[in-house]
């Protein structure tokens, strides 16, 4: 005789039935495996999650790592060093400020009894036998310089065209200087040379000797068509201002060299 079971029997007490095994229940709180077979978190081998963390975490620790080695390697404990030569770096407040070198001694004008004995020594010297006084003669050769340009713009003051007047080697020693006028119309050169030679400083000359030569073109890559006076001049004093050059102006009555001076017209009173 079989015996029926009813859903009434089950419920008087008999046990459910056992769920499958491979299927974890709802209720029991089971974490589901991943493709390795191991529950995830349960100590089995790193995700792939943890790999990439790690990727990114690593130039950190290794960078970190770097600098505190140099810190402990190369920078100096304690107090550092100032040096006060380095910008920015402040020096000591009751340290003095180093004194400042004195300017180089430049040419001081010689007395009038020193220039009269070298003017004696070397007026009839060769003009390149004359030794070189650097320090009077970078002077003299920029105040010479300065003279023939103002003799220039006052001989030809109001001309219509420049004047194409160059100065070539101007050189000075000791107590002479010596250059060149050179020009393609000697009217133009000669013209330069007596303002030149005029010129005054206090009413008196500014030159203690002024001596001209027509000379060959002194390098011979110059046109020989054009005219060469060279000129040799030695200044009054040793203190002369090139502002106070001056050309003074042609007295039309006063009487030429070798000229007779003007009659007198006046009729006599006898």
């Amino acid at each position: 005789m079989s015996v029926e079971i009813t859903d009434s029997a089950m419920m008087e007490g008999a046990p459910p039935p056992a769920a499958p095994r491979d299927e974890p229940a709802a209720s029991s709180g089971a974490r589901p495996l991943d493709a390795a077979g191991v529950v995830p978190g349960a100590g089995g081998p790193p995700s792939a999650g943890s790999g990439r963390a790690l990727r990114l975490v690593l130039p950190v620790l290794l960078a970190s790592s770097a600098m505190a080695l140099h810190w402990i390697v190369n920078v100096p404990h304690g107090d550092v060093q100032v040096n006060a030569k380095d910008q920015g770096a402040k020096g000591d407040a009751k340290s003095k400020p180093k004194p400042k070198r004195p300017p180089k001694k430049g040419f001081e004008p010689r007395p009038a009894g020193e220039l009269d004995a070298s003017w004696a020594r070397f007026e009839t010297v060769a003009f390149d036998a004359e030794p070189m006084k650097s320090a009077w003669a970078r002077p003299h050769q920029s105040l010479l310089n300065k003279a023939i340009t103002y003799a220039r713009a006052q001989a030809f003051e109001g001309a219509p065209e420049e004047p194409r007047i160059t100065v070539d080697a101007v050189e000075c020693r000791t107590i002479r200087c010596r250059f060149v006028l050179r020009g393609p119309f000697a009217h133009e050169v000669e013209l330069l040379s007596d303002t030149l030679s005029k010129l005054e400083v206090d009413g008196s000359s500014a030159w203690r000797s002024y001596k001209t030569s027509k000379v060959q073109p002194p390098k011979p890559d110059q046109p020989a068509s054009d005219t060469y006076l060279e000129v040799m001049v030695a200044f009054r004093e040793d203190n002369l201002e090139a502002e106070d050059f001056r050309v003074p102006d042609d007295d039309a009555d006063a009487p030429r060299d070798g000229e007779a001076p003007p009659a007198d017209d006046t009729p006599d009173d006898g």
